[in-house]
């Protein structure tokens, strides 16, 4: 229940007991921050008709997008689509270049899914590559759906706008042996640039004192970033990281922040947030006695006062009220002994000199 101990002597120790619900910082803060622009370009569901995959196993989307940048990567892919029946295996949506018009050769892998986890009414079904594609600006790609079905009773339906809608870029499927294009397209959500993950700080918190172990996290981030939570080793203690806030006591913390930017699409969104997280030793108890010193005999050679009207009251007497302002302090020449000491306002230090 003591703070600073130094052994001088095998019976004389000197101490520092903290109290009355000080807080003092502990070792520099430690940052983290993450940024990154997104644009979803988004093909919307409407007015169409659901379009079999049966006697075409690949159908195709054309796409691009305008400089600025010139160049970004291709994070994800979303295709509207529902199975049919009970068909197996795998289907497979990769990234193609495009050649004179239609799908030319594979660039890079999409994703994959078992064809048997698609839900039977029309869903977007998401595919993320493990190591996302860069594409440039200007340039036509294909989005390209690949799966064979067994028959038309057991399919996966793509669903295929009535209308252009995305002008100036064509749909294809591929029946035999060559690609057959069209103005109407396919629905779907292609997201490029950076995809918000959590931010994420890592602390060491090597304490074993007394005081409570607290963090206080200062979150600055664009005006079109929300916080949504944060969660210290796991546990969500809200959208804000007070130094009054409790949390588990640990040697070492993740703080997680969880944060939202805008979805609409059409538009570049470029986001960033940073997070500074102090580490801070809180001394929350109030009142001490002797014995929880472990000592036969204590004698209060200095108190210093930590805030504005703190009182400091010496074995329940009130004629041993010592009262300071922040800053204060009351040294003693002569030894002053107690049994308990009591911080009845405020808060402060005392030292002590005390015999085993």
């Amino acid at each position: 229940m003591t703070e600073l101990i130094v052994v001088s002597s095998p019976r004389m120790r000197y101490m520092k007991w903290i109290g009355g619900g000080i807080f003092k910082t502990y070792l520099p803060a430690v940052s983290g921050s993450i940024s990154g622009s997104m644009y979803i370009l988004s093909i919307p569901y409407g007015a169409g008709y659901n379009y079999p995959m049966f006697d075409n196993t690949k159908r195709g989307q054309q796409f691009s997008f305008a400089s600025p940048p010139s160049s970004t990567i291709l994070s994800r892919v979303s295709i509207y689509m529902c199975r049919v029946g009970n068909p197996t295996g795998t289907a497979y949506v990769n990234l193609y270049s495009d050649n004179n018009g239609v799908p030319g050769s594979v660039i890079a892998s999409i994703g994959s899914v078992d064809v048997s986890t698609i839900p039977t009414s029309f869903s977007y079904v998401t595919f993320t590559p493990a190591s996302p594609p860069s594409i440039n600006a200007g340039t036509k790609y294909w989005i390209v759906f690949e799966y064979t079905p067994p028959n038309s009773s057991n399919d996966i339906n793509l669903w295929r706008r009535s209308s252009d809608v995305y002008a100036d870029h064509l749909g294809a499927r591929y029946s035999g042996g060559s690609w057959v294009t069209s103005q109407y397209d396919h629905v779907m959500d292609i997201t490029l640039g950076n995809i918000p993950t959590p931010l994420i700080v890592n602390l060491d918190f090597q304490y074993f004192g007394v005081a409570t172990r607290r963090l206080e996290a200062a979150v600055t981030q664009s005006s079109n970033v929300t916080l949504d939570s944060i969660l210290v080793n796991g546990v969500n203690i809200g959208t804000s990281l007070a130094k009054i806030t409790d949390i588990p006591q640990a040697t070492s913390y993740t703080i997680q922040h969880n944060y939202s930017v805008p979805t609409t699409a059409g538009t570049w969104h470029n986001w960033s947030i940073t997070s500074s997280i102090q580490r801070y030793l809180y001394y929350n108890k109030t009142s001490i006695m002797l014995d929880e010193l472990n000592l036969s005999e204590a004698y209060i050679q200095k108190v210093t006062f930590l805030a504005n009207g703190t009182t400091l009251i010496i074995d329940d007497n009130p004629d041993t009220m010592l009262t300071g302002n922040s800053g204060a302090s009351v040294t003693f020449t002569e030894k002053l002994p107690f049994r308990k000491l009591e911080w009845v306002t405020g808060s402060g230090e005392v030292e002590i000199v005390g015999y085993e």
